[in-house]
């Protein structure tokens, strides 16, 4: 029996994990219109399993958006050196979106800001309240 507890809130980093299972299901995972779908599939399996298994009253997906942040300001090379994403992942993106919507899950991002500090504001908002608010996210920071 696993000692994980159910919890309040579970806040993913949408794109963090979209990302980690674009490398992490097959490439050959396409729609009948041969529309790569492996990431999407792969983030949706990943959702499931962390519903099941934590079982949490409030769901949220926080996003990056395209527009720089406050980063950029502090630091204009922020991130200048990371490559751009493959064409594949990008464009499974929408279809991402589009299959999130019949869970009604919010979608959260705000302008200025990346999802880790929506996901920490967040969740210190949260844990402040008295609610157990887990975090699923493959970024480091």
């Amino acid at each position: 029996m696993s000692d994980i507890k159910p919890c309040d809130v579970f806040l993913i980093d949408g794109f963090s994990l979209l990302y980690r299972a674009y490398y992490g299901y097959p490439p050959n995972l396409t729609t009948p219109d041969n529309l790569p779908i492996n990431a999407a599939y792969g983030f949706l399996i990943m959702m499931l399993n962390a519903y099941l298994q934590f079982k949490p009253k409030y769901f949220g997906i926080c996003l990056d958006r395209k527009e720089p942040t406050y980063r950029h300001d502090i630091f204009p090379d922020y991130k200048a050196n990371r490559s751009a994403p493959d064409d594949e992942f990008l464009v499974q993106i929408p279809e991402f979106k589009r299959l999130l919507e019949p869970f009604n899950i919010p979608l959260i991002d705000m302008a200025g800001y990346e999802s880790d500090d929506l996901l920490g504001g967040l969740a210190k908002q949260f844990s402040s309240q008295k609610l157990c608010t887990y975090i699923m996210s493959g970024d480091l920071d």
